[in-house]
């Protein structure tokens, strides 16, 4: 009997858990009031099959759904937020010292995420994409320290491989100005899709917006509405 407690103790410390929703996530699951969130809904599986490598240690896993017939897939790299990087050396005035610029700062890659998926109302995502492609899958996963994973699933329409510049800005709860990580570029397979995941800067993300366009240089006469 003592065997068979200790046993469910040792399971219950350090066993997998299962997914809790981070408080500073819930404003997307029940916006207050004076938040413009698009409601989004719990799911207990998920079509992004790279995302389980982020999963915050003992951390219950959410379903694998495998799409079919949807071709040949790849997966960026993950799109994170810019290095802030200081351009120019600090010259002190009175010694003349110069302090060298430091290296710049790698955002970590947050392997952080509370195995809860969530799924916005489709209609009401907010993107800009191009004719070429369409965004058929959007996932909202929430970390532990209350930043976004957004994946999307891009998937191209043309018979022909396609290379896009894709971006995602966010903005969180209270605040005015959306954060952009700028612009990068991804070739999505012919009639196949891309996997992208994109890392919020900050917490509390309250909007995002993904953005797609046809890579500058791919872009020919009578594309110039898709930028």
């Amino acid at each position: 009997m003592v065997l068979v407690l200790t046993g469910g103790l040792v399971w219950y410390f350090f066993g997998p858990r299962s997914p809790q929703l981070p408080e500073q996530a819930k404003i997307l699951v029940e916006p207050p009031p004076d938040s413009n969130a698009i409601p989004h809904t719990t799911e207990k599986e998920t079509v992004f099959e790279a995302s389980v490598e982020y999963l915050s240690p003992r951390t219950f896993a959410p379903k694998i759904v495998v799409e079919e017939n949807i071709g040949e897939g790849t997966v960026a790299p993950p799109h994170v937020p810019k290095p802030k990087v200081r351009r120019a050396p600090v010259v002190d005035p009175e010694t003349g010292a110069v302090e060298p610029v430091p290296e710049p700062d790698i955002p970590e890659v947050v392997k952080n995420w509370s195995g809860v998926v969530l799924v916005p109302e489709v209609a009401r995502v907010s993107k800009a994409y191009t004719s070429s492609v369409a965004l058929s899958r959007v996932e909202a996963h929430p970390l532990k320290d209350g930043r976004l994973h957004v994946w999307v699933r891009m998937r191209n329409k043309m018979g022909y491989s396609v290379e896009v510049e894709k971006d995602c800005r966010f903005r969180a709860y209270h605040e005015r100005v959306h954060n952009r990580l700028g612009f990068e570029s991804v070739t999505i397979p012919a009639r196949g899709y891309a996997d992208v995941m994109f890392l919020s800067p900050d917490a509390s993300i309250e909007e995002y917006t993904i953005l797609v366009r046809l890579a500058r240089d791919k872009v020919g006469e009578g594309d110039e509405d898709l930028l």
